[in-house]
Protein backbone atom coordinates (compact mmCIF):
# COMPACT_ATOMS: atom_id res chain seq x y z
CA UNK A 1 0.00 0.00 0.00
CA UNK A 2 1.21 3.53 -0.82
CA UNK A 3 -0.06 6.71 0.81
CA UNK A 4 0.45 10.21 -0.60
CA UNK A 5 0.03 12.95 1.99
CA UNK A 6 0.57 16.70 1.98
CA UNK A 7 -0.43 19.71 4.13
CA UNK A 8 -3.93 20.90 3.26
CA UNK A 9 -3.76 24.30 1.50
CA UNK A 10 -6.39 25.98 3.67
CA UNK A 11 -5.24 29.44 2.55
CA UNK A 12 -6.33 28.70 -1.03
CA UNK A 13 -9.75 27.49 0.07
CA UNK A 14 -10.17 30.49 2.39
CA UNK A 15 -9.67 32.83 -0.54
CA UNK A 16 -12.12 30.80 -2.64
CA UNK A 17 -14.76 31.02 0.09
CA UNK A 18 -14.44 34.78 0.57
CA UNK A 19 -13.73 35.99 -2.97
CA UNK A 20 -14.92 33.16 -5.18
CA UNK A 21 -13.13 31.13 -7.82
CA UNK A 22 -12.40 32.24 -11.39
CA UNK A 23 -12.95 29.69 -14.17
CA UNK A 24 -11.78 29.66 -17.78
CA UNK A 25 -12.70 27.32 -20.64
CA UNK A 26 -9.41 26.46 -22.38
CA UNK A 27 -8.96 25.02 -25.85
CA UNK A 28 -8.01 21.68 -24.24
CA UNK A 29 -11.05 19.39 -24.19
CA UNK A 30 -12.21 16.68 -21.83
CA UNK A 31 -11.20 13.18 -22.90
CA UNK A 32 -13.97 11.63 -25.02
CA UNK A 33 -16.05 9.00 -23.27
CA UNK A 34 -15.24 6.60 -26.12
CA UNK A 35 -11.61 6.71 -24.97
CA UNK A 36 -12.01 6.77 -21.18
CA UNK A 37 -15.31 6.35 -19.34
CA UNK A 38 -15.87 9.63 -17.41
CA UNK A 39 -17.07 7.66 -14.39
CA UNK A 40 -13.57 6.20 -13.89
CA UNK A 41 -11.26 8.08 -11.53
CA UNK A 42 -7.82 7.69 -13.06
CA UNK A 43 -4.46 9.43 -12.99
CA UNK A 44 -4.00 9.94 -16.74
CA UNK A 45 -4.42 13.69 -16.38
CA UNK A 46 -1.94 15.40 -18.68
CA UNK A 47 -4.89 17.18 -20.31
CA UNK A 48 -5.81 18.64 -16.88
CA UNK A 49 -2.30 20.03 -16.48
CA UNK A 50 -2.36 21.54 -19.97
CA UNK A 51 -5.85 22.96 -19.42
CA UNK A 52 -4.90 24.64 -16.13
CA UNK A 53 -1.69 26.00 -17.62
CA UNK A 54 -3.66 27.59 -20.46
CA UNK A 55 -6.27 28.96 -18.04
CA UNK A 56 -3.59 30.61 -15.89
CA UNK A 57 -2.10 32.31 -18.94
CA UNK A 58 -5.50 33.95 -19.43
CA UNK A 59 -6.22 34.64 -15.73
CA UNK A 60 -3.43 33.91 -13.26
CA UNK A 61 -5.93 33.08 -10.50
CA UNK A 62 -8.21 30.85 -12.58
CA UNK A 63 -8.75 27.13 -12.93
CA UNK A 64 -9.85 25.39 -16.10
CA UNK A 65 -13.34 24.01 -16.62
CA UNK A 66 -13.31 21.59 -19.52
CA UNK A 67 -15.76 21.33 -22.38
CA UNK A 68 -16.43 18.04 -24.13
CA UNK A 69 -16.05 17.58 -27.87
CA UNK A 70 -19.61 18.90 -28.34
CA UNK A 71 -18.90 22.13 -26.45
CA UNK A 72 -20.80 21.10 -23.32
CA UNK A 73 -19.52 21.85 -19.82
CA UNK A 74 -18.16 18.92 -17.85
CA UNK A 75 -16.08 19.66 -14.74
CA UNK A 76 -13.05 21.57 -13.56
CA UNK A 77 -9.65 19.95 -13.16
CA UNK A 78 -10.29 19.48 -9.44
CA UNK A 79 -14.01 19.84 -8.74
CA UNK A 80 -17.56 19.42 -9.99
CA UNK A 81 -19.37 22.42 -11.48
CA UNK A 82 -22.92 23.46 -10.58
CA UNK A 83 -25.04 26.44 -11.62
CA UNK A 84 -27.91 28.18 -9.83
CA UNK A 85 -30.77 29.73 -11.79
CA UNK A 86 -34.26 30.60 -10.57
CA UNK A 87 -33.80 28.60 -7.34
CA UNK A 88 -32.77 25.53 -9.30
CA UNK A 89 -29.39 23.85 -9.06
CA UNK A 90 -28.18 22.68 -12.46
CA UNK A 91 -25.59 19.96 -12.95
CA UNK A 92 -24.07 18.39 -16.05
CA UNK A 93 -25.51 14.90 -16.57
CA UNK A 94 -23.97 12.37 -14.20
CA UNK A 95 -23.19 10.16 -17.20
CA UNK A 96 -20.72 12.76 -18.53
CA UNK A 97 -18.70 13.52 -15.38
CA UNK A 98 -16.94 11.75 -12.53
CA UNK A 99 -19.47 10.68 -9.86
CA UNK A 100 -19.19 13.05 -6.91
CA UNK A 101 -20.16 12.40 -3.30
CA UNK A 102 -20.04 16.16 -2.72
CA UNK A 103 -22.60 16.74 -5.50
CA UNK A 104 -24.77 13.97 -4.04
CA UNK A 105 -24.70 15.79 -0.68
CA UNK A 106 -25.63 19.07 -2.38
CA UNK A 107 -28.55 17.36 -4.12
CA UNK A 108 -29.73 16.10 -0.73
CA UNK A 109 -29.33 19.51 0.89
CA UNK A 110 -31.12 21.16 -2.03
CA UNK A 111 -34.20 19.10 -1.27
CA UNK A 112 -34.11 20.27 2.35
CA UNK A 113 -33.89 23.89 1.18
CA UNK A 114 -36.75 23.54 -1.36
CA UNK A 115 -34.35 23.92 -4.25
CA UNK A 116 -34.82 21.77 -7.34
CA UNK A 117 -31.78 19.77 -8.46
CA UNK A 118 -31.66 19.12 -12.21
CA UNK A 119 -29.18 17.30 -14.44
CA UNK A 120 -29.00 18.72 -17.95
CA UNK A 121 -26.54 19.63 -20.69
CA UNK A 122 -24.87 22.94 -19.88
CA UNK A 123 -22.91 25.26 -22.13
CA UNK A 124 -20.72 28.31 -21.47
CA UNK A 125 -23.60 30.74 -22.08
CA UNK A 126 -25.49 29.08 -19.23
CA UNK A 127 -22.78 30.15 -16.77
CA UNK A 128 -22.98 33.80 -17.84
CA UNK A 129 -26.78 33.71 -17.52
CA UNK A 130 -26.76 31.94 -14.14
CA UNK A 131 -27.60 33.65 -10.87
CA UNK A 132 -24.69 31.82 -9.24
CA UNK A 133 -22.15 29.13 -9.96
CA UNK A 134 -20.24 26.94 -7.56
CA UNK A 135 -17.74 24.11 -7.45
CA UNK A 136 -17.94 21.08 -5.17
CA UNK A 137 -15.06 18.94 -3.93
CA UNK A 138 -14.25 16.80 -0.90
CA UNK A 139 -11.61 19.03 0.80
CA UNK A 140 -13.68 22.24 1.03
CA UNK A 141 -17.22 20.95 0.29
CA UNK A 142 -18.26 23.83 -1.97
CA UNK A 143 -17.05 27.24 -3.05
CA UNK A 144 -18.65 30.01 -5.14
CA UNK A 145 -17.53 30.88 -8.67
CA UNK A 146 -17.52 34.64 -9.26
CA UNK A 147 -15.91 35.02 -12.70
CA UNK A 148 -16.14 32.93 -15.84
CA UNK A 149 -14.10 33.67 -18.95
CA UNK A 150 -13.39 37.15 -17.55
CA UNK A 151 -17.09 37.92 -17.03
CA UNK A 152 -18.83 38.21 -13.65
CA UNK A 153 -21.15 35.40 -12.63
CA UNK A 154 -24.33 36.89 -11.18
CA UNK A 155 -23.35 39.84 -9.00
CA UNK A 156 -19.68 38.91 -9.23
CA UNK A 157 -19.70 38.09 -5.51
CA UNK A 158 -20.46 34.88 -3.58
CA UNK A 159 -24.23 34.41 -3.70
CA UNK A 160 -26.96 33.53 -1.20
CA UNK A 161 -27.69 30.01 -2.46
CA UNK A 162 -24.06 28.96 -2.05
CA UNK A 163 -24.17 30.42 1.44
CA UNK A 164 -27.38 28.57 2.33
CA UNK A 165 -26.04 25.28 1.01
CA UNK A 166 -22.82 25.56 2.99
CA UNK A 167 -24.80 26.52 6.09
CA UNK A 168 -26.93 23.40 5.66
CA UNK A 169 -23.74 21.37 5.23
CA UNK A 170 -22.50 22.82 8.54
CA UNK A 171 -25.66 21.53 10.19
CA UNK A 172 -25.28 18.12 8.56
CA UNK A 173 -21.74 17.53 9.86
CA UNK A 174 -21.95 19.57 13.09
CA UNK A 175 -19.03 21.78 12.11
CA UNK A 176 -18.54 25.36 10.93
CA UNK A 177 -16.76 24.53 7.68
CA UNK A 178 -15.77 28.10 6.82
CA UNK A 179 -14.41 28.64 10.32
CA UNK A 180 -12.31 25.49 10.08
CA UNK A 181 -10.92 26.63 6.72
CA UNK A 182 -10.26 30.14 8.03
CA UNK A 183 -8.48 28.88 11.15
CA UNK A 184 -6.48 26.40 9.10
CA UNK A 185 -5.45 29.21 6.75
CA UNK A 186 -4.35 31.41 9.64
CA UNK A 187 -2.33 28.56 11.12
CA UNK A 188 -0.67 27.84 7.78
CA UNK A 189 0.16 31.50 7.19
CA UNK A 190 1.83 31.68 10.58
CA UNK A 191 3.87 28.55 9.90
CA UNK A 192 5.01 29.26 6.35
CA UNK A 193 8.33 31.09 5.96
CA UNK A 194 9.09 32.36 2.43
CA UNK A 195 12.37 31.14 0.99
CA UNK A 196 15.15 33.71 0.97
CA UNK A 197 14.16 35.61 4.11
CA UNK A 198 17.11 37.20 5.97
CA UNK A 199 18.74 34.72 8.32
CA UNK A 200 17.10 31.69 6.73
CA UNK A 201 19.38 28.71 6.22
CA UNK A 202 19.31 27.55 2.63
CA UNK A 203 19.74 23.84 1.89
Amino acid sequence: MCAHTFPLPFELWDQMQTEGLHLVTPSVRQLPGACIDPSIKHRSRLHYYLADREAKRIDSGARAVLLDDQGRLTETTAASLLLVRDNRILSPPSTSVLPSISVAVIAELAGQLDLEFIEQDLRPDDVVQADEALVASTPYCLAPVTRFNDQPVGSGRPGPISDRLLGAWDQLVGLDIRKQIREGAESRRGALVPLGEPGEQQA
